[in-house]
């Protein structure tokens, strides 16, 4: 996990270094059956904007409520630690 951190705030920091600062960034990543991290591609839109001409706001919407609820787990649980 800490390689795939550093691996990802290195390609955060490099693209905008190049391109300007993000609000978002999608960064796909694959990990292979050696466990070396191969990078694929940075979206500069995640996937919210497909979500939402995909699918409609509704859907958009309770995908983010999704997200902030397991944000919310994530922070109880490392309260409680």
């Amino acid at each position: 996990l800490k390689e795939i951190k550093t691996f990802l705030l290195q390609v955060y920091r490099e693209t905008e270094k190049k391109f300007g600062t993000f609000a978002e960034m999608g960064i796909d990543f694959a990990i292979d059956k050696a466990h070396n991290i191969k990078f694929i591609e940075c979206n500069s839109s995640g996937t919210k904007v497909s979500l939402l001409n995909a699918y409609g706001e509704e859907t958009l919407e309770e995908s983010m409520k999704m997200v902030l609820l397991y944000v919310k787990h994530l922070y109880a649980k490392r309260l409680r630690s």
